[in-house]
């Protein structure tokens, strides 16, 4: 029951507390468990983050985590955003990447962008000059939004030569 109605839905998965539940409309919510009926509870998936050997024909990239909306998933008992996600994940959540190139992960900080400071740009910049030094054919920075602004510039004064640096910023 939420908000004194029965609604009908499939279980996802339970977080911080909270049953997550897809409604027939497509929306997930997230209830009480205790004001839940489970007819079935599937077992829980273990996420699966597989080793796919380099490719020596395909370029090596590095990916540089900061956090943002990309790396974010919903807390479902304040409804609010967090950043969780590291670069690591990017690669298990879209292995079609590993057609493209070897990629090297690497996470500065996963928060979203507001947080940002000028210490934590500072780290990023060191990690994309160290990410460069190692030979990578590029860097690709994930970024959220807010704020990326801030990095780009600073890597347009900074970054004077070498391979193509990226910034991602992605918005849902």
């Amino acid at each position: 029951m939420t908000g004194g109605q029965k609604r009908t839905g499939t279980y996802i998965t339970g977080r911080d507390g909270m049953a997550v539940v897809k409604l027939d409309s497509g929306y997930n919510i997230g209830v009480d468990p205790g004001s839940c009926t489970f007819v079935e509870r599937p077992e829980p998936a273990l996420p699966k983050k597989p080793h796919i050997p380099p490719d020596r024909s395909l370029p090596d990239l590095a990916i540089v985590s900061t956090g943002g909306t990309i790396a974010s998933r919903i807390d479902y008992r304040t409804g609010s955003v967090t950043s969780q996600f590291d670069a690591g994940d990017i690669l298990t959540a879209i292995p079609e990447l590993a057609k493209v190139a070897n990629y090297h992960t690497r996470s500065i900080s996963t928060i979203l962008s507001e947080n940002m400071t000028p210490s934590i740009w500072q780290d990023l910049a060191r990690a994309v000059y160290e990410e460069i030094a190692t030979g990578v054919a590029g860097v690709i920075i994930t970024h959220g939004t807010d704020t990326s602004s801030r990095p780009r510039y600073r890597s347009s004064l900074s970054v004077r030569s070498g391979p193509p640096t990226g910034l991602q910023a992605i918005m849902r």
